[in-house]
């Protein structure tokens, strides 16, 4: 009689990926028009708890991995766009189909200082090829991404404005997302910014835009709900003068965003009449008050 499966359990894996032949891979008619690394780089260790095989394919697997000190650079990974990630430290435990597994990451994005922070759970349906996350925490310092670079590399990115100076601490909980083969599904996530800044020397033609202090929050973002959302942030001096906080609407398809019961707040005694005209070129001719005072408060209803 012939087995129709194959078990393997405990079995363990290790490698250098920096040894693995691109250079050959290359030459393989089925990977010509495939963008493959440049770079490669790391050392993975892997753990095959449990994989069943039968004639059918790969039934069951439970799998642990980790990769360290990884790198991989990849020119056109999309037309215009290139990846280029260091520092990788990557960590997957109980990977299996259908059932969550546990994945940390830190990365350094464009750069050689680590920005990204990543970990949650993952699970993956082999049969509807759908990838659910859940409770999966991203967080970064915005101080640490190279702007100049990051749009030197990304051809979509080379004819819009970005900031000269970003600072700030993103934090993000996506509590439920899932994706598949047609589209996004289901969305639900948290979002906070904290003490941010930004600076742009022309956001428009003849217009600079300078903030900080900035402190932006999103909760329970949704595509087919509404959400909270609240902002904070100093324009145009170095104390707080802007506040807002209500509920949003996202729509996909249009990619609109509707405000509704919101209330905006502006301290005008916190305005510099000075700043506001040397960073729009049009107001350089404009006589403005020489005092300006108050609070402006509006509700957006709908």
């Amino acid at each position: 009689l012939i087995a129709s499966q194959a078990k393997l359990f405990n079995v363990r894996i290790s490698t250098d990926l920096g040894q693995f032949p691109l250079q050959e891979l290359r030459r393989l008619p089925m990977l010509q028009g495939v963008p493959l690394p440049l770079v490669l780089e790391g050392k993975y260790n892997g753990t095959i708890k449990e994989a069943v095989l039968s004639d059918k394919g790969l039934d069951s697997l439970a799998l642990d991995s980790q990769l360290s000190s990884g790198k991989i650079v990849v020119k056109n990974v999309a037309p215009g766009i290139s990846l280029d990630v260091s520092r990788i430290d990557l960590s997957v435990t109980d990977f299996s189909f259908g059932k969550p597994f546990h994945v940390v990451l830190k990365a350094a994005y464009m750069g050689e200082v680590p920005n990204i922070d990543l970990q949650g759970d993952v699970s993956y349906d082999m049969v509807t090829q759908n990838i659910c996350l859940n409770n999966m925490t991203f967080a970064t310092d915005l101080a640490l991404w190279p702007s100049e670079k990051i749009k030197a590399e990304t051809g979509p990115l080379k004819d819009i404005p970005l900031p000269q100076k970003i600072v700030g601490k993103l934090q993000a909980t996506a509590k439920e997302l899932s994706a598949g083969p047609q589209g996004l599904g289901s969305v639900l996530l948290d979002a906070q910014l904290q003490e941010a800044g930004v600076s742009f020397k022309e956001v428009a033609p003849g217009i600079s835009f300078d903030a900080s202090k900035i402190n932006f929050a999103l909760r329970n973002f949704s595509l087919n709900a509404p959400f909270g959302v609240s902002l904070q942030m100093a324009y145009l001096n170095d104390a707080p003068n802007i506040d807002l906080e209500g509920t949003a609407f996202y729509n996909l398809k249009t990619q609109d965003v509707r405000l509704k019961d919101t209330k905006v707040s502006v301290d005008l005694d916190a305005i510099s009449l000075e700043r506001l005209k040397s960073s729009i070129t049009m107001l350089k001719d404009v006589p403005l008050p020489e005092i300006l005072g108050g609070k402006l408060e509006a509700t957006i209803k709908n």
